[in-house]
């Protein structure tokens, strides 16, 4: 296959995500690990973070999920093979930081989850 064609591919794989997404939203389904396991999975928030962010509410939008931010470098890491920059030092420094971003996000909500208040 091409590398446009696997572009595509790969484009089309995350349109179709997004589209499942929007279905799972619009018919009220609850996030699965937070009902049957009772806490929050780390992409929990992240359709309010979302759609906050399209009201311009950027207050909003870190207070339901603060790596919601994130989310678009990976689409990008999965479109582009893995490699945002030419540098495979930087590009690890990225991808690191990224995965950290959304580690700390995640135990910051487990806290706000486990210990209210």
């Amino acid at each position: 296959m091409s590398k446009k064609t696997v572009f595509f591919l790969k484009l089309a794989f995350l349109v179709l995500c997004g589209g499942v997404l929007l279905a799972v939203y619009l018919l009220g389904v609850p996030c699965p690990i937070l009902t049957y396991l009772g806490f929050p999975c780390p992409g929990c928030g992240m359709t309010r973070a979302y759609l906050s962010l399209l009201r311009l509410d950027l207050r909003g939008a870190f207070s339901y999920n603060s790596a919601f931010w994130t989310v678009p470098f990976f689409f990008l890491l999965l479109l582009k093979d893995g490699r945002l920059v030419r540098s495979v030092r930087a590009n690890t420094a990225l991808v690191t930081l990224l995965l950290s971003c959304v580690a700390v996000s995640y135990a910051a909500a487990l806290l706000k989850f486990f210990i209210p208040g």
